[in-house]
Formats: structure tokens, C-alpha cells, sequence
């Protein structure tokens, strides 16, 4: 757990979530870490489209510490990056996206099929996904509520 709290553990195995609804997704916020290797290894996914993940999704960028920005910006404890190092350390990370299609929900991977190296390998305390695109104060706001609850940073 963090902070005393029960958290998702996800081994990068075939640990995912698939949502049995479509819907868009416009905002995805995330108190996640990684404890997989130094970088990651593959486009490994904590939220994207099921469908296809290229255009909504909050996934990271193959032999990195990156998280990608592809269509939108990504907020990595209240700040506009994609940097995710130190990766053991717990970290809110927020994309608002800027153009969305509908589609299923996938959390703890990044494409259809469940591919184990695109699996996440780390927890995950908390995920929310919206399905309207927050403006800067409702992002920060709800980054501050999950930093108040979790004690990120």
C-alpha cells in the first residue's frame, strides 16, 4: 500500500481491466509508480482506448522514463512534463486530451490483446477517467485532492 492505504498491484503479467461499456475518455488522472525495470520497456499502458491506443491514452514511451503526450498534455504532479523518474516513486500523473473517440476502457494495458510487455508493472492507488476535458483549475484541483489523500509530494 501508500500512505497506509490498499493500492492495485500490477506485475506486468496479464493484469488488466476492460470495461464492458464505450465511452470517451477526455481526462485520465493516475496516483501510480512503476517498479518494473530502469526504463520501460515497451509502450507499457496505465489507461488507454481498447480499441486503439494511440489517440487516448496515458501510456509510457518504449526504453524511457517518459510518459507520452500524444494528443494532449500530460501533468506530472502538478507539473507540465512527461518526465516520470525516479519511477519507484509515487507520482500523480494527469493528461487532458484534446481529441477523443469512443471506445472501451483498458487500465493496466496498452492494446487490445493484453500484450504482457505492454503491461503496467507497479501500483496504482487511484484512477480517474472523465469523460469531459477539465479545465486547467479543475485539474488542479483534483490534483490536489488526490495529493491531500495520498501524499504524493
Amino acid at each position: 500500500g501508500h500512505n497506509n492505504r490498499p493500492v492495485m498491484i500490477w506485475d506486468e503479467m496479464n493484469d488488466s481491466l476492460l470495461s464492458s461499456s464505450t465511452t470517451q475518455i477526455w481526462t485520465i488522472l493516475a496516483v501510480i509508480n512503476w517498479q518494473g525495470a530502469a526504463v520501460f520497456p515497451d509502450y507499457n499502458g496505465i489507461v488507454s482506448r481498447y480499441e486503439a491506443s494511440d489517440d487516448v491514452s496515458l501510456i509510457a514511451t518504449v526504453g524511457g522514463t517518459l510518459l507520452r503526450a500524444t494528443n494532449g498534455s500530460v501533468f506530472i504532479n502538478g507539473v507540465n512534463t512527461l518526465e516520470f523518474s525516479p519511477m519507484i516513486n509515487y507520482k500523480i500523473a494527469c493528461k487532458v486530451i484534446t481529441l477523443s473517440n469512443s471506445g472501451r476502457i483498458l487500465i493496466g494495458n496498452e492494446t487490445a490483446g493484453f500484450p504482457t510487455a505492454r503491461a503496467w508493472n507497479g501500483n496504482m492507488a487511484e484512477v480517474i477517467i472523465a469523460n469531459v476535458a477539465w479545465s486547467a483549475a479543475q485539474r488542479q484541483a483534483a490534483e490536489a485532492a488526490a495529493n491531500t489523500y495520498w501524499s504524493v509530494y
